[in-house]
């Protein structure tokens, strides 16, 4: 059997190439843009080099370089997430192929078969019968695949680096203070010849080996990341069944992908899309026309849709504006318990793909929220701001309306973004807690800030004068 052309020409390996290159189409098309925009400016310092000022070449060069950082940036991270969902997409591939393989064999009473051979006689290749049986079946969601896995086959879902017996099985993953005979510390330790175990590692052995070790049996260099995929393989990415809720509402005119979830009480307007593999848990509304893209999960009490703050001062009394817009919501995007998405004024507020909302945040109308871009609990973004991608925002911070924030940027906890951002990097404006009487002394010297600062720039300009009448 060649398990070559199974991963490239079977169904289910055309159907993920397809998937990846749809949600990978945007960044992709972003990089290239970048990549043009890199190109333009390096021709223009090149033409112009010997007419241009030189503080504007300067500029141009200092301009080009930042764009170039940015450029790699994403593009590391484009190709690191690209290979990511590759090995994602086709581990579920070659696990279905395993599963019809063993089949295959149990019915036709094969005793061994092999993946790779130098030569294989058409008659006994079962290439083509595994790859007919293929058409039609999707590879099982990750929910219907829990282990126990071997690390062999934990590598070839996620790519990882064995060193070690690739036929350790490993059951779960869990903590060296809770481990238990189902339960074993990240992974288990090697099982000595007699039975017994080995002294069980420490979490720190997630990080890179060197490759003479043997304390433990995988390793990977990106250890968090890893871990997290590891653990996604033996625990449902969602606990609730596929299906609708009997006590659910679902609009006539809303329209539910393949293998969507639905919870008790749940709300869903007309003309609400929801995506494939998508979990609403119980008590979610949805108003109407709002979009969730596939692999959502939706927890308990988010309201996404709601008329977002659109209010007129007519001769003293507010006049609501419509919000006619709605929400659209990306792939593989978590919104935590009680957060709140609101519809926009004309156009849509927007979540873009792989973006994690804690509980209890407030996404003001006409928002964007960029791709991949984390939010921890209690944030409150006004409306029309635009947050670019991969950013995060701590626990507490506040953004305000119409601005702007660019890729990158990390905000901490309780910060207040009053103005644009247009550099990457970490800002912070939390004033830091002290015993009270510290902390009124030191408020009252920020609060005098401004009139310090005109004595200063006075004194300054007394010093000066007498230093010029001396001159």
């Amino acid at each position: 059997m060649q398990i070559e052309r199974i991963v490239r020409d079977s169904a289910p390996a055309l159907r993920a190439q397809k998937r990846l290159e749809a949600e990978f189409a945007k960044r992709e098309a972003e990089l290239g843009k970048v990549a043009d925009q890199l190109k333009r400016l390096q021709d223009e310092i090149e033409k112009d080099a010997l007419t241009m000022p030189e503080s504007q070449r300067r500029t141009k060069e200092r301009d080009f370089a930042d764009l170039s950082r940015e450029f790699q940036r994403k593009q590391r991270e484009y190709r690191e997430d690209v290979n990511q969902r590759r090995n994602e997409e086709l581990g579920q591939v070659i696990e279905l192929a395993n599963r019809i393989i063993r089949q295959i064999a149990e019915s036709e009473k094969y005793d061994i078969i092999f993946q790779e051979a130098a030569y294989a006689n058409p008659r006994i290749d079962i290439t083509d019968k595994v790859i007919k049986a293929m058409e039609g079946k999707p590879p099982a969601a990750a929910n219907d695949m829990p282990g126990p896995f071997t690390l062999a086959q934990i590598a070839i879902r996620l790519g990882g680096r064995i060193a070690g017996d690739p036929q350790t099985l490993i059951r779960q993953v869990g903590s060296l203070e809770r481990r238990g005979p189902a339960r074993s510390p990240s992974f288990p330790a090697r099982s000595t010849a007699r039975g017994s175990r080995a002294p069980a590692p420490r979490p720190s052995c997630w990080g890179p080996m060197r490759s003479r070790s043997r304390r433990f049996p995988g390793s990977s260099a990106t250890t968090l990341r890893l871990f997290c995929r590891v653990s996604q393989l033996f625990n449902p990415r969602t606990l609730q069944p596929e299906g609708i809720h009997p006590s659910a509402s679902v609009a006539p005119g809303a329209r539910l992908a393949a293998r969507v979830s639905i919870g008790a009480g749940c709300v869903l307007g007309d003309g609400v899309e929801i995506g494939e593999d998508s979990c609403l848990y119980p008590g979610v509304v949805v108003y109407p026309g709002c979009r969730i893209g596939a692999r959502a999960i939706i927890h308990s009490g988010v309201v996404i849709g709601a008329d977002g703050f659109g209010i007129a001062d007519d001769g003293g009394q507010w006049v609501k504006v419509p919000q006619i817009g709605g929400v659209a919501i990306g792939n593989d995007v978590e919104i935590g318990a009680n957060t709140t998405i609101d519809r926009g004024a004309m156009q849509d507020t927007v979540i873009e793909d792989g973006v994690k909302l804690d509980n209890q945040i407030q996404i003001g109308h006409n928002c964007r929220v960029g791709a991949h871009t984390a939010m921890a609990g209690c944030v409150g973004v006004a409306g029309s701001a635009d947050i670019g991608s991969h950013c995060t925002i701590g626990a507490g911070a506040i953004i305000l309306g119409h601005l702007s924030i660019c890729d990158h940027v990390h905000v901490s906890a309780d910060t207040v973004i009053s103005h644009s951002i247009r550099k990457p990097g970490t800002y912070t404006g939390l004033f830091p807690a002290d015993d009270n009487a510290a902390w009124a002394r030191n408020t009252a010297v920020v609060r005098h800030l401004a009139k310090l600062a005109d004595r200063v720039r006075e004194l300054e300009k007394r010093l000066n004068g007498k230093e010029s009448g001396n001159g």
